[in-house]
C-alpha cells in the first residue's frame, strides 16, 4: 500500500501580534503548531519553507483567535497566489482551545498585483452604486458548497473529497466538470469542450476567437453560468501570468451577452469589482468595462442579440477603442468617454447625433420619429457606428430619427433604470415626477435632462413635424421606461406611465442645467 504523504500547511502571521498559525487546505484545520512531519509552504508563492515546527513557543494568553488578512501582492515571475481556503474551522483544540469565526474573504484574481489596494470611498459617475455592494466580502466556502457539486481526486486508496471552494482554484484537471450542481451531467463533454476552448485561446490560438465562444454559448445556453465559473477558476491562482490578460478578455466578451442566473451573480461581480477598483494596469480598465456591461446584462434581464461576427471578434479591443455603441450600458458610454472629456455626464454620442439630426433638417419633416425608417439602412448604419464610422452624417432624415429611437430602446437598463420602475410609478400617482427624477444616478438624470431638454425645442415646430408633447411623450416614453416584467396589463400599465412621465418632463422640468451641453463638458 502506498505511503500517506506529509500533510501540507500553509504559514499566517495573526493580524496585531505577529503571532504565526498554520492552516491545512485537506484537512481544513488551522493550529498554532502543526505535526512535525508537516510541510509548511508560503500562501503567496506557493514554495516550501523548511520550517522547525518544534521551536514554535506558544504564548499563554492570546487576545484572540488569528484571522486571514489580505495580502499585498509582490510581483515576481513566479505564480503569486492568496490561500484558495478562506474560511477558517470554527472551533479547534491544541496545546489552548480558542474559538475562531468565520473568515470572509475578498476573492480578487491574487495574480494581479495591487489588487488588495481598492477603494470604494470616492467612485466616479460612471460606476454603478452597486459596486459599494459587491466590493464587499464574500463566504466562498458557503456559496461552493451550496452551488458546486462534490468531487473526488486521488486513487482507490487514497481517493480525498475536494474541498468544494478547491474548485474554485486553477487546476487543469477536466474530470471534475461539470463544476456546478444546476448544469447537467449529460452535457459533461460539452464542458471539457468549453474548457479546452478557454485554455486554447489563452494559448493564442489561430483557430479559438471570441466569435467561436459566443456561439458555443447561444449553441447551450445552459453553460453560461459554468463558463463564468471557468473563467474564475482560471484566474485564481494561475501560475501562467501571460493567460490572465486573455482570461478577462473572455470575461469582457460574455459580459457583453449573457447574465449569470441568480445562484452565482454575488461571486461573479465580487471577482469583477474588486479587479476593477484594483490598481494593475490594464486589468483594472478591463474589469471595469466587463463589470458595467455585466451589471446592465443584470438589470436587463436579457441576453444581448446575436452580433456580427468580425464585431465579437473585436471586443477585446474595447479596452482601448471602444466604438459599442448600440446595445451598450449608458455608463459604459460615459466611461468610454472619461479621458476625452472627462466633465461630460452624458454620452457624446447622443449630443453629437442630435446635433446632426438638427442640422439635417429634421425640424422640418412632417412624422418624423412617428413613421419608421428603411431597415436595411438603418442596420448599416447601426454595424457601421458600431466600428467607429459616422455613416449617419448623409442619412436620411427619417433613418436618422429611427436609428436614435433604436438606440434608446437598446440601452440595456434603460435612463430609467428598471430597479426604480416602481419608485416611479409611486411618483406618477402622487403627482412628484419632478422629485423623482432628482433621485436618479448622475449619468441617467443628466442623460435624461438632455433628452427632454432636445425634445422641448422639437416640439416647437408641432405646426410642421405634427409632433407635439403628446406624440413626444408616447413614442420616446416606451424607451425611456421599461420594466422587467411579462404580464400583458403590467406592460400596457408600463407603456402609459412613460408616456404621462415624458410629458411631464416636456412640460414641466427646467433642463438648462444640460441642454444645451454646457462648453466645459466637451472642452
Amino acid at each position: 500500500m502506498r505511503r500517506a504523504r506529509p500533510l501540507r500547511f500553509y504559514l499566517y502571521t495573526e493580524k496585531g501580534t505577529d503571532i504565526k498559525y498554520f492552516h491545512c487546505p485537506i484537512t481544513n484545520e488551522v493550529v498554532w503548531r502543526p505535526p512535525q512531519d508537516a510541510e509548511i509552504f508560503d500562501p503567496i508563492t506557493c514554495k516550501k519553507i523548511y520550517f522547525d515546527v518544534t521551536q514554535i513557543t506558544i504564548p499563554e494568553k492570546i487576545s484572540k483567535p488569528p484571522v486571514v488578512t489580505d495580502f499585498e501582492f509582490i510581483p515576481s515571475n513566479s505564480a503569486n497566489r492568496k490561500s484558495s481556503l478562506p474560511n477558517l474551522i470554527q472551533n479547534f483544540n491544541i496545546d489552548i482551545q480558542k474559538t475562531r469565526k468565520s473568515t470572509l474573504v475578498r476573492l480578487g484574481c491574487p495574480n494581479n498585483p495591487g489588487n488588495a489596494s481598492s477603494s470604494s470611498d470616492s467612485l466616479p459617475f460612471y460606476f454603478p452604486s452597486s459596486i459599494k455592494k459587491d466590493l464587499l466580502s464574500i463566504d466562498i466556502r458557503k456559496f461552493a458548497t451550496e452551488n458546486f457539486n462534490t468531487r473526488f481526486r486521488g486513487g482507490f486508496f487514497s481517493k480525498k473529497e475536494i474541498a468544494p471552494d478547491e474548485l474554485l482554484v486553477y487546476d487543469m484537471d477536466t474530470s471534475i466538470l461539470p463544476i456546478l450542481k444546476a448544469t447537467p451531467q449529460l452535457l459533461q463533454n460539452k464542458c471539457v469542450e468549453m474548457f479546452n476552448f478557454i485554455v486554447n485561446y489563452c494559448k493564442q490560438l489561430p483557430k479559438f476567437l471570441p466569435s467561436h465562444f459566443v456561439q458555443q454559448l447561444f449553441s447551450e445556453l445552459t453553460l453560461v453560468d459554468e463558463t463564468y465559473v471557468y473563467l474564475l477558476k482560471l484566474l485564481r491562482n494561475n501560475p501562467n501570468t501571460d493567460h490572465i490578460p486573455k482570461i478577462w478578455e473572455l470575461i469582457l466578451v460574455i459580459s457583453t451577452f449573457f447574465p449569470p442566473s441568480a445562484s452565482i451573480q454575488p461571486v461573479v461581480k465580487h471577482i469583477i469589482a474588486e479587479n476593477a477598483m484594483g490598481t494593475k494596469a490594464g486589468i483594472n480598465t478591463i474589469a471595469k468595462i466587463a463589470y458595467i456591461r455585466l451589471t446592465a446584462r443584470i438589470e436587463s434581464q436579457e441576453i444581448f442579440p446575436m452580433q456580427p461576427v468580425h464585431w465579437i471578434d473585436l471586443i477585446p479591443t474595447h479596452v482601448s477603442q471602444d466604438n459599442f455603441i448600440f446595445g451598450a450600458p449608458l455608463l459604459e458610454l460615459v466611461f468610454s468617454q472619461r479621458r476625452s472629456s472627462p466633465k461630460c455626464t452624458i454620452p457624446l454620442f447622443m449630443h453629437r447625433y442630435i446635433h446632426e439630426m438638427w442640422k439635417a433638417g429634421i425640424q422640418k419633416m412632417e412624422g418624423v420619429f412617428r413613421f419608421p425608417g428603411n431597415k436595411v439602412q438603418m442596420d448599416l448604419m447601426v454595424e457601421e457606428i458600431n466600428t467607429g464610422r459616422d455613416s449617419y452624417k448623409d442619412a436620411e432624415i427619417m433613418d436618422m430619427a429611427s436609428v436614435f429611437k433604436r438606440w434608446l430602446a437598446e440601452i440595456p437598463d434603460p435612463i430609467v433604470p428598471m430597479a426604480k420602475y416602481n419608485k416611479l410609478k409611486e411618483a406618477i400617482k402622487n403627482k412628484k415626477i419632478i422629485e423623482f427624477v432628482e433621485t436618479l444616478p448622475k449619468v441617467n438624470h443628466d442623460t435624461l435632462g438632455y433628452l427632454t431638454g432636445f425634445l422641448k425645442e422639437f416640439v416647437k415646430f408641432e405646426s410642421e413635424t405634427k409632433m407635439g408633447i403628446l406624440q413626444c411623450g408616447m413614442l420616446f416614453g416606451a424607451n425611456v421606461v421599461r420594466c422587467s416584467a411579462n404580464d400583458v396589463n403590467e406592460l400596457k400599465l408600463c407603456a402609459t406611465l412613460g408616456k404621462d412621465f415624458m410629458c411631464e418632463l416636456i412640460e414641466k422640468w427646467d433642463t438648462s442645467f444640460i441642454y444645451p451641453l454646457p462648453v466645459e463638458f466637451i472642452t
